[in-house]
């Protein structure tokens, strides 16, 4: 039950205070079939579910689409999840934080999955596919990219939420045109901070 209960410091704050809870915030469920989405491959796997690469039918579009595995609470884990995104993307206005596109249910089998905007690749990937030896990034991309890392990280804060497992691994990087493109994997948020 302590879960539900908002820190004291967070409540303290005039912000904070302000804020309506996650215990009364609502998640849409759109209630499309999964069918909908074409998997076109498997982009990872955790503790909690896996992630696949999926297009739409209609409009064609990538995303990536998450599903929870139904132990640990699954359902209640991926709403938890989906709120987060949602507060981290700021409605879209954080254009460093990977784009959540909201959560559909298979009326058949009640299976729900987060649909995501869909990234190329890791940071972690990139500079491991670097042959050993080679230059150094430039200064300017490299400056670039923590001020883009930076600034997501801002505004997810003025949200008062903490990423706290910031690494290359969650740092996603958009197509190669666009390689200094960092976003944050929003997904590994695991709680509200208190104001700073």
């Amino acid at each position: 039950m302590d879960a539900c209960v908002e820190p004291a410091a967070a409540v303290r704050h005039p912000t904070a205070a302000a804020k309506t809870g996650l215990k009364r915030k609502r998640i849409a469920v759109g209630s499309t079939e999964l069918y909908e989405f074409d998997e076109t491959s498997r982009l990872g796997a955790g503790a909690f579910g896996a992630v696949f690469k999926a297009r739409h039918r209609a409009t064609g579009q990538s995303v990536a689409m998450k599903r929870h595995s139904t132990a640990d609470g699954g359902h209640a884990t991926l709403l938890r999840e989906a709120r987060f995104l949602e507060d981290a993307c700021c409605g879209g206005a954080n254009p460093f934080v990977v784009g959540f596109h909201g959560v559909v249910r298979d009326p058949v089998t009640w299976q729900m999955c987060l649909i995501m905007e869909c990234v190329a690749s890791s940071l972690h990937d990139l500079l491991r596919q670097r042959p050993r030896g080679s230059p150094p990034l430039p200064e300017a991309n490299v400056r670039a990219a923590m001020w883009q890392l930076l600034s997501g990280a801002k505004k997810m804060h003025d949200a008062h939420i903490i990423h706290r497992d910031i690494k290359p691994q969650n740092i996603l990087v958009d197509e190669p045109e666009h390689r200094e493109d960092l976003r944050l994997w929003a997904s590994h948020i695991h709680g509200r901070a208190a104001p700073v």
